[in-house]
Order: C-alpha cells, then sequence, then structure tokens
C-alpha cells in the first residue's frame, strides 16, 4: 500500500533556545487567555485542567440519565480533518487579533510564521523548501494556545452574527475538545478523577458532579443526603443505610466506592468533607506522616496511593521467610536484576513467575492436565529469550 503526502504530517524542531522562549511565551498568553476569559469553559482541550475527563464525566451523565428515563438521546459529533494542520496562517494571526492579543504579542507570532516552510524526504533525495500557509506548527508549545483561540474564533462567528454557528444556523455547543480521554478504571485514577470533578473550576462540571453524587447516594440510602453522607458513600461504608442495594445503574460514583473499599484491604484512607472550605479532602494516613490530599493538589492522589500500593507489597514480599532475605539483597541495587529493576512494583507472583521461566520449568498456557506432554515444552525461540534474562 502507498502512502501520499497527504498522509504525513510535518514536525517542527526546535533548538533548545527556541523551545524555552516559546515555552516562555505561551504561559504568558495561556495566562493572559485565562484571565481576560478569551477562552469558552466549554473549552478543553490542552489546558491546565484535565477537562476531557470532565468532557467524558458530562457525556455518562447524559446518557445514564437517558437510560433510567428511558429516552432517546441525540449528540452530534463534529470531526475537523487534519485540524492542526488546516487552518491558515492570515486566520491565525485575524483570530488573535480579535481576541484582543496586544499587537506586540502579534507580531513576534507572525515572525515565527512568515517564510515557513518544509521539506520531504523522498526516494530520489530531498525535495526543496515548501512554503507553508496554513497549519500551526506541531512540536512547537505555541501550538495548542494558537489553535484554540483560532478554534474559539470560528465557533464564535460562524459566517457572519455572533454565537456558534454551523451551516449558518445557531446551535448550542456544551463541550469541545480536540480529542476526548478513555478515563483509567484502576483504583487510584478513580478517586483522583472524582475529586477533580467535585473541585472543577468548571461550574457546569462540578453542579453536575454534586447533583449526581447526591442522587447517587438518594438512592442508596431513600433521603436526601448531607454531604458528610456522600463522604460515607465515597468511602464505603456498608452499614445502616447503606447496606442495602440501590439498583441504580452502575456510575461513576458507584465504581469510586468499589474501588475505595478495594483499596482499603491494602491501604488506609477516606474521604472527608470540609464545612468551613465546603468541599472534599482525600486523608491518606501513611506512616509516620499522614497527608491531607486537597482540590489544589488533586493531581497528586494517584502518585501517593501508587507510592503506598508499592511499598505494601515490596514489604509483604520482604516479609516471606523463603523470598524475603533474596529480595532484600536484590533490590539494593538496579545492576543485580535488570529484569525487576531494582523490585518495584514487584510482587510474589511476579517473583514466582519470573525463576520459574528462567529454569525452564514454567508450565504454558496449552499445557494439558494429566498429558503425557513434558509440562516443560519451549520452542526454541523460547529459550533463547529465556536464556538471554539477566
Amino acid at each position: 500500500m502507498q502512502c501520499g503526502i497527504s498522509n504525513w504530517r510535518p514536525v517542527s524542531l526546535l533548538n533548545t533556545g527556541g523551545k524555552v522562549f516559546s515555552s516562555v511565551f505561551v504561559t504568558r498568553i495561556s495566562s493572559w487567555a485565562n484571565i481576560n476569559s478569551r477562552l469558552s469553559p466549554f473549552q478543553k482541550g490542552f489546558r491546565e485542567n484535565d477537562g476531557c475527563a470532565e468532557h467524558n464525566f458530562l457525556l455518562d451523565q447524559a446518557i445514564s440519565d437517558a437510560k433510567r428515563s428511558h429516552q432517546n438521546l441525540s449528540m452530534a459529533w463534529l470531526y475537523l480533518e487534519n485540524a492542526f494542520g488546516s487552518v491558515p496562517h492570515q486566520f491565525i494571526l485575524t483570530a488573535l487579533e480579535h481576541a484582543g492579543v496586544p499587537s506586540g504579542t502579534i507580531s513576534i507570532i507572525s515572525a515565527l510564521y512568515t517564510g515557513s516552510t518544509r521539506t520531504i524526504c523522498t526516494s530520489a533525495g530531498w525535495t526543496g523548501p515548501i512554503a507553508m500557509k496554513a497549519g500551526v506548527r506541531q512540536g512547537c508549545p505555541l501550538s495548542a494556545i494558537l489553535f484554540n483561540l483560532s478554534l474559539e474564533q470560528i465557533l464564535r462567528t460562524g459566517v457572519s452574527a455572533p454565537g456558534y454557528h454551523l451551516f449558518g444556523q445557531e446551535f448550542k455547543c456544551l463541550a469541545y475538545a480536540d480529542d476526548l480521554l478513555l478515563l483509567s478504571n484502576s483504583s487510584s485514577s478513580l478517586q483522583q478523577n472524582i475529586l477533580l470533578l467535585l473541585a472543577s473550576d468548571d461550574l457546569v462540571t462540578s453542579s453536575v458532579a454534586f447533583a449526581s453524587l447526591q442522587s447517587a447516594v438518594r438512592k442508596k440510602i431513600l433521603r436526601d443526603p448531607t454531604l458528610g453522607e456522600c463522604a460515607d458513600f465515597l468511602n464505603g461504608k456498608k452499614v445502616d443505610e447503606f447496606a442495602r442495594e440501590s439498583g441504580d445503574l452502575l456510575t461513576q460514583w458507584s465504581r469510586a466506592r468499589h474501588s475505595a473499599d478495594r483499596l482499603s484491604k491494602f491501604l488506609k484512607f477516606n474521604w472527608t468533607w470540609n464545612e468551613e472550605l465546603s468541599c472534599f479532602y482525600i486523608n491518606l494516613y501513611r506512616f509516620p506522616n499522614p497527608v491531607c490530599v486537597a482540590p489544589s493538589t488533586a493531581g497528586l492522589v494517584t502518585r501517593f496511593l501508587r507510592d503506598d500500593l508499592e511499598s505494601f507489597y515490596i514489604k509483604q514480599l520482604s516479609g516471606l521467610v523463603d523470598q524475603g532475605k533474596t529480595v532484600e539483597v536484590f533490590s539494593q541495587h538496579p545492576e543485580s536484576n535488570h529484569f525487576l529493576q531494582a523490585g518495584d512494583y514487584t510482587r510474589f507472583c511476579d517473583w514466582n513467575f519470573i525463576h520459574r521461566a528462567r529454569l525452564g520449568c514454567l508450565q504454558l498456557n496449552a499445557t494439558m492436565r494429566f498429558s503425557n506432554r513434558n509440562p516443560r515444552c519451549l520452542d526454541l525461540n523460547a529459550r533463547q529469550v529465556l536464556s538471554s534474562l539477566p
């Protein structure tokens, strides 16, 4: 199959000085755009907060509500083909001017894009310089904010009138972004996503999050819950009113509740509602110094929980009578075992698998019980791979 040039995108490879300058420049433009509300709150792509997760949450809520009420739900997905590469340079400068970007800043961006060229390596060698008159530079830190401001101008102005327009007709746009993000189903990531949703700067997202959480708890205890009881729900409380089955659909909140129940077998943490600050907190009872994760530091939840899980598994493995001393020795330095990388993320089942594989006595999935076949049968390639392990 032959791939045409249209299937490829040019990449901008800046030198160190250019990257530093562009990074400082984009920080100032982004800060200016946020302070002066030059970007719609519905634009989540390439923003400081994980807005794509908020999009997925809002979509999930709309689908769940439609299922509960047995109603139809219609959604329109708009795809911008070659989005980064299709915006004309002149339109970018015009969009910046309409957004109110200072003229000095526009002049710098114009200088960066004026005279831009690309070259393509073919079977016959490199082509000559090809003028670039459209598209933001992929690989440049400035590209994201320039694309956002340009997209904002397209959606707000349409053809002739203010507001969001498509094919000459005004429409309501709930949210938009370059890409949607698949939410992680890991227990630690779920706890972080929940805290971020409840503490979102987007009032629409945070309001929907609070309302849907209270609705989930209401179906559980059959009355209007307090915010403290919402925290009990997230902690996986199973006594008294929380012992009954709600019969509701599986939601983000019930998934977070189940994940908290799973994590509680290994770690000690809980959700707390702070009346004075009117927000949820996650308390991590780490030894010797407990940690209280506020909404402003929600991004640390996953890292803290994963670190604690690693410590739990390593401590469990080190405490084994037959393997503990070995783990204690080889984990002292990464050079002692390249495959295990100093013992990080190591559980006993991993340790057991690796050494059985090295000794050639690992029973394969194709091994049949009570048969005369050799359970250690490995083909030549497998033996070569195992023999190369450190």
